[in-house]
């Protein structure tokens, strides 16, 4: 929490101004100066790059907080990341001797 929070800090003060889509649906459109956040994974991919894990930011749009930018994967594309990497492991094997 403590890198992303001096991540957006670096770009500037939060502010929200007006709406954008994302993942189709409609949410106020973040920003940290004049870095617009919705749809731009640079600072949740950053953070995660030095820390592991997983980065997500919100935006409150009416009653509800909007996911404006995460790289936390949704549960298909867990899925499909599973498939490929048993494919790419598959795929990847000495296959000239007994499998282990």
């Amino acid at each position: 929490m403590t890198t992303l929070k001096s991540s957006t800090a670096k770009l500037g003060a939060p502010k929200v101004e007006g709406m954008e889509a994302v993942s189709g649906k409609d949410a106020a459109a973040l920003y940290f100066g004049t870095t617009k956040i919705n749809n731009n994974f640079d600072v949740v991919d950053a953070v995660v790059k030095e820390n592991g894990g997983t980065a997500t930011l919100f935006a409150k749009t009416g009653d509800e907080y909007v996911r404006v930018s995460t790289n936390v994967p949704k549960p298909d594309m867990i899925s499909h990341n599973v498939q490929e990497a048993r494919w790419q492991r598959a795929c990847n094997r000495d296959h000239s001797g007994p499998q282990r």
